[in-house]
C-alpha cells in the first residue's frame, strides 16, 4: 500500500515537470531585439521613434533600434517579413494599412496588415504652409498657386492636404500639383522657391529652417462648422486644434490647425509581455521624452496612452497595462471590438 502511494506521487511529480515543459516550450521566446519604422531623419515621427527606442533599450531587456526609412508604405511591408516589429505612424495611416485598404490594399494583397495599437502618441498639428513673404495668407487664396502634392510614400499627408483644401473650398483641380514624395521636400521646394505651398507639422526641423532662411507661416483653416464638414468627408481622423502665437515657428498668431494622434503600432504576434513592458518604461520615464523636442511631446500625458479615437486595436499588453493603470474605459472597448470585427467580415 505504502509502495503504490510512493508510485503515484512520483507518478504526479512527472507530470508536473512535463506539463510545465509543455507550457515553457509553447512559449513564444522574447525577441533579443526589436527594430522601429519611423520616417526619414528630420521628421516628427522620427523624433518620436528615436525617444521610444531610447528610453525603452535604456529600462528594458529588449534594445531597440531605429529603422528610418521614406515612410509607412515603406517599412509597414516589414512587419510581415519581421524586419520590423514596431512603428511610429499616423492613425490616418493606421487604419487603412490595418484594414488593406486605399494604398495599403495593393501592398497587403487587400489582407491588411497584421498590427496592433501600442499607444497613442502626442497629437500633432499639421497644415498648408508658405514662406513668411508669401503674400498668401489664407487657404483659398491658393487658388492657380503651386501647392505641392502626391506624397507617394506617405499616403496620408497627400489625403491631409486635400481635405484642407477642401476646408477652404477648394480641390486639386483648383491649384498646380508640384509632385513631392514626402512633406519635408514641400517644405524645401517653398524654401527654394519652386514651390508657393507645402504641407508640415508643427515642430518639424525643416520648418525652423524655413523660417531661419525666408520666415514660415502655416495657413490656418476655417473652423466654420460647414467647412469643418467638408474636411471631415475626406479626413475623419483630424480635429481643429488651436496652435498659441509665439509658441512654434510657423505661427506668429494664435492659428487653428488640424490636430492628429500619432499612433506607435506592433506586430500583432509580439508576445504580451514585451508589449507589456515597453508600456511600463515609456510611462515610468515620461519625463525623459521632452529631452528629445521641444515642443512634439508638450501637452501629451501619460492618460493619452488612450486615443481619442481609436482607429486600429489595441495589443492585449497595452490593455492589460491600460487596465492596471485605470485609463481602459467602456469606450474604447467598444471601439476596439469594432475594429477587431472589421477583420473577420
Amino acid at each position: 500500500m505504502e509502495m503504490s502511494k510512493k508510485i503515484i506521487f512520483l507518478i504526479n511529480i512527472i507530470g508536473l515537470i512535463f506539463m510545465n515543459y509543455i507550457s515553457v516550450s509553447a512559449t513564444e521566446p522574447l525577441p533579443k531585439s526589436l527594430n522601429i519604422g519611423t520616417h526619414p531623419v528630420g521628421t516628427l515621427a522620427n523624433v518620436l521613434g528615436t525617444a521610444i527606442a531610447t528610453v525603452c533599450s535604456k529600462y528594458t531587456s529588449i534594445p531597440i533600434k531605429v529603422k528610418a526609412v521614406a515612410g509607412p508604405t515603406t517599412w509597414m511591408p516589414m512587419i510581415v517579413t519581421k524586419e520590423v516589429q514596431l512603428g511610429v505612424l499616423t492613425s490616418a495611416d493606421a487604419y487603412p494599412a490595418y484594414l488593406g485598404i486605399e494604398t495599403y490594399e495593393k501592398l497587403s494583397d487587400g489582407q491588411g496588415f497584421p498590427i496592433r495599437l501600442l499607444f497613442a502618441g502626442p497629437i500633432f498639428s499639421l497644415g498648408t504652409i508658405v514662406s513668411g513673404d508669401s503674400p498668401i495668407k489664407i487657404i483659398p487664396e491658393l487658388k492657380g498657386k503651386r501647392v505641392c502634392g502626391g506624397y507617394a510614400n506617405v499616403p496620408s499627408a497627400a489625403i491631409a492636404q486635400e481635405a484642407a483644401l477642401a476646408n477652404g473650398g477648394l480641390t486639386w483641380r483648383d491649384v498646380k500639383v508640384v509632385p513631392v514624395p514626402d512633406p519635408g521636400a514641400s517644405v524645401k521646394l517653398v524654401m527654394e522657391g519652386r514651390a508657393d505651398a507645402g504641407w508640415a507639422s508643427v515642430g518639424m526641423p525643416v520648418v525652423r529652417e524655413l523660417a531661419t532662411k525666408r520666415g514660415a507661416r502655416f495657413l490656418p483653416i476655417d473652423i466654420s462648422p460647414t467647412a469643418i464638414m467638408r474636411k471631415d468627408k475626406i479626413h475623419p481622423y483630424s480635429f481643429p486644434y488651436l496652435i498659441k502665437g509665439g509658441t512654434t515657428p510657423g505661427v506668429d498668431v494664435d492659428t487653428w490647425l488640424m490636430g492628429v494622434e500619432y499612433y506607435v503600432i506592433c506586430y500583432s504576434d509580439l508576445p504580451e509581455s514585451v508589449i507589456y513592458e515597453i508600456n511600463k518604461a515609456i510611462w515610468d520615464h515620461f519625463d525623459e521624452l521632452n529631452t528629445f523636442h521641444p515642443t512634439l511631446f508638450k501637452g501629451w500625458e501619460r492618460k493619452d496612452f488612450a486615443s481619442r479615437k481609436l482607429f486600429t486595436p489595441y495589443h492585449p499588453g497595452s490593455i492589460k497595462f491600460m487596465k492596471e493603470k485605470g485609463i481602459w474605459n467602456e469606450k474604447l472597448e467598444t471601439q476596439h471590438q469594432e475594429l477587431l470585427a472589421l477583420k473577420k467580415k
